[in-house]
């Protein structure tokens, strides 16, 4: 063993001698610098570190442990440099560029490429590496050394191997909480209070009027703790996770005087506070708070968080506990086990709809870029603007920033009003609620709630969704668009809720023949349309639009040869409890010349009449008959089955779709009368193929199936061309031959309708003109 360690310091040493100490997150280095005073020690066992503090004692070194971290570590400071009696692995404390405290841990997390294997790194470094767990693809394993510059150099070497994605030590370190105090609730309704802009709020009051809260949305509040038996929480905070306490449930623990514990139970209050006489109301009161205490011993500027310790509590959150958002008002040491933790919450919560993250972008003085995890690629950062509209000069901002919500100044100077620990455990010792909370702290749990909302109206939204429907409904502030102050704008919950539930687009033909299905794409379950139609025509007092067919969200707009359609508007108002959330609009036109409908007349009056005709296969066809008012049609088994199919005995009109073959649609008919009608609709004779280049336009027509059937293929035939925009005929010609061109030169780009007429057969094809 001696002589391996031996080899890995000379290996160590060459990779270092011209390096930094630390390590890599992403492509970024982290550089390390250790602090002269502080160290993090960890014995084997609990009475080998009890030993430890006896022997400084007892040496009078002037070493004192100043944070117990654990049965076997501790943290010491001492005015030299430490060395222990017995065996043990030594840290220093490290601070990073960002003013992080670190002590490194010997174990790393490695996650691997597709394809490797962790036998490839335990195989070359199997004696001084042991693996503890894989978790959700990462292995875990302990190192067998004593220092964290052997550590880390480790690390570097793991980074190094063509197997490895990435690698980064285990890591303790403080916590930045972006905080300050908070203020009667001027971000839910700005009247002008304390000097602020009337409106500059949320928008939030409107939203409540719209959408009642999902009280089964749970929303993880990563921080301090919550306080479960808060009276404006009480009955909505769950039993959580309290990090190496596990009888906590996620409760504040540790009431020092100085840091009594109430960021956590702030933000929860913003959140969900109960809608009663006392106190405040959060933006989403009544959903349930899942308390996710990752600093449980948080002694002012002292480490405490594990960088595993919280990747495996977000994991619980999400996938134990089935989390549907996170708000997180903390910022965190930049860390990959941290980082594939959110991302695996915001991939696969949910049921693969995805856990939706919301994260401070970070308090700096000066502002710096939004801080991590606010910074990851899918989180939600969020900024703060004052109630003015102005961004705070503290907030962080740059390309990875989402939103703004309005909060207040940081270190206990601010004016936003919520929840505290009851007194007299909080920072108001006198009372329940504190009011000088601020910092992007408060405006983070704001757009959280407003997430609540969302899903409280649609919750079939995924996480990207989500993300996209906020930025897009934003108020801008800031230069038109997104810019790196403001993000995309002040978060607006009524908006976001409406948008929440609003629907993509109407689909439907671009041309209408004889009539025209149209569709809602995603239309929200809960939610009605209310179709019109801007010219809307009566015939024989039936209306040509038919609204909801067959059910909410689709329409039929049916086409009669006694009017056209030119421009006109087809019009779905999305309304959601009888409000108008969305308005959405399609613009329909019709072919001057009514083809593609079958009118027939003479079933008047036969009983177990037959009557056969041709129709263009795979093409929306239409068959009206006063004969069909108030009768029963269905198509027969014996014949080729329709692709589409529809009835209207209301105004005598059936539409269907039949197959290419040689086998027809067979349809009977039973009137109101007791009259019985068989139809056989044979798909068209003939068809038409359509070459288009070099100016030109050659239009061939086809018939192998009616030369199966004896059918004349060389009598005269007609074809028409015109603009599909303005109807202009722009050619017509007879031909007795197979192929006819037509020049197309001169005419505008555009799309253009082929009509060929073959006795009574008609066949359309659409040609593009470029």
């Amino acid at each position: 063993m001696k002589h391996l360690l031996l080899l890995l310091s000379f290996v160590f040493s060459c990779v270092y001698v011209y390096g930094q100490m630390g390590y890599y997150y992403e492509s970024k280095f982290i550089s390390l610098i250790p602090d002269s005073s502080l160290y993090y020690i960890q014995t084997q066992t609990s009475e080998q570190l009890s030993q430890l503090k006896e022997s400084f004692t007892w040496n009078n070194d002037s070493v004192r442990c100043v944070s117990d971290l654990s049965d076997n570590s501790c943290v010491f400071i001492s005015n030299r440099e430490i060395t222990p009696t017995i065996e043990c692995y030594i840290s220093n404390i490290y601070h990073s560029e960002n003013n992080f405290k670190i002590a490194i841990l010997p174990r790393l997390a490695i996650k691997l490429k597709a394809g490797s294997s962790i036998d490839e790194v335990l195989n070359k470094y199997g004696d001084i590496l042991k693996l503890d767990v894989e978790k959700s693809g990462i292995y875990l394993v302990d190192c067998h050394l004593n220092t964290a510059e052997d550590v880390l150099k480790l690390n570097e070497l793991i980074l190094q191997m063509k197997a490895t994605e990435w690698c980064e030590p285990m890591m303790i370190s403080n916590i930045m909480k972006f905080n300050s105090l908070y203020s009667l609730q001027y971000y839910i309704h700005n009247t002008g209070q304390n000097g602020g802009t009337p409106g500059m709020d949320i928008n939030v009051e409107p939203a409540w009027g719209l959408v009642s809260v999902d009280e089964n949305i749970i929303v993880a509040v990563i921080d301090d703790g919550v306080e479960r038996s808060h009276e404006d929480l009480s009955g909505k905070v769950l039993e959580g996770l309290t990090i190496d306490y596990p009888n906590e449930k996620g409760d504040p623990i540790n009431d020092y005087y100085d840091d009594p514990k109430c960021h956590g139970t702030a933000c929860a209050g913003i959140i969900a506070a109960k809608d009663n006489d006392t106190g405040i109301k959060g933006v989403a009161s009544g959903v349930q708070i899942l308390p996710i205490n990752v600093c449980p011993e948080d002694e002012d500027d002292i480490i405490y968080f594990y960088t595993e310790k919280v990747g495996d509590a977000i994991r619980w959150a999400y996938n134990t506990k089935g989390a549907d958002i996170i708000s997180c008002s903390m910022g965190f040491l930049d860390s990959q086990y941290i980082r594939s933790a959110f991302q695996d919450a915001i991939s696969d919560g949910r049921g693969g709809k995805g856990t939706i993250v919301v994260c401070a972008s970070g308090n700096s003085d000066p502002y710096s870029d939004v801080s991590f995890p606010a910074n990851m690629t899918n989180t939600i950062a969020v900024g703060a603007v004052n109630k003015n509209g102005s961004i705070w000069y503290y907030s962080c901002r740059g390309s990875s920033l989402d939103l703004v919500a309005p909060s207040s100044d940081v270190n206990y100077l601010g004016d936003i009003v919520t929840t505290d620990r009851t007194a007299p455990k909080g920072i108001n010792s006198t009372g329940n609620y504190m009011g000088w909370f601020g910092g992007t702290s408060a405006a983070c749990p704001q757009v959280a709630g407003v997430v609540a909302l969302m899903l409280s109206a649609n919750p079939n939204l995924t996480a990207s969704q989500v993300r996209t429907k906020l930025r897009n409904t934003a108020r801008d502030l800031g230069p038109i668009g997104f810019d790196t102050t403001y993000g995309y704008g002040l978060v607006n919950a009524y908006a976001a809720v409406c948008s929440a539930l609003s629907a993509d687009k109407i689909i439907g033909p671009e041309l209408i023949y004889t009539y025209g299905q149209f569709d809602i794409v995603n239309l929200p379950t809960g939610v009605t349309a209310s179709w019109s139609l801007s010219d809307s025509y009566y015939n024989n007092g039936y209306n040509l639009l038919i609204p909801n067919y067959p059910t909410t969200g689709h329409c039929l707009i049916i086409r009669d040869q006694n009017h056209d359609l030119k421009n006109d508007t087809l019009k779905a108002e999305i309304k959601y409890n009888n409000v108008t959330v969305q308005t959405l609009k399609k613009i329909v036109n019709a072919y001057d010349d009514f083809w593609g409908q079958y009118t027939s007349g003479n079933l008047s009056g036969s009983i177990n009449y037959t009557h056969v005709f041709g129709v263009n296969a795979n093409t929306a066809t239409t068959v009206t008959s006063p004969n069909f008012y108030g009768a029963t049609v269905t198509y027969d088994s014996s014949g080729a089955t329709p692709t589409a199919w529809g009835f209207h005995p209301t105004i005598g009109t059936l539409y269907f779709t039949a197959p290419a073959g040689y086998v027809p649609v067979v349809i009977n008919v039973h009137d109101g009368c007791g009259n019985d009608y068989v139809l056989y609709a044979f798909t068209s004779n003939y068809s038409i193929n359509i070459s288009n280049e070099d100016g030109e336009i050659t239009i061939t027509l086809n018939g192998d199936e009616a030369s199966d059937r004896g059918l004349n293929l060389d009598q005269s035939w007609t074809v028409e061309v015109r603009s599909a925009t303005t109807g202009q005929l722009m050619a017509t010609q007879s031909s007795t031959s197979r192929s006819e061109t037509i020049s197309t030169a001169g005419w505008p780009k555009g799309i253009y309708i082929v009509k060929v007429t073959v006795g009574k057969e008609v066949l359309t094809e659409k040609v593009v003109v470029k």
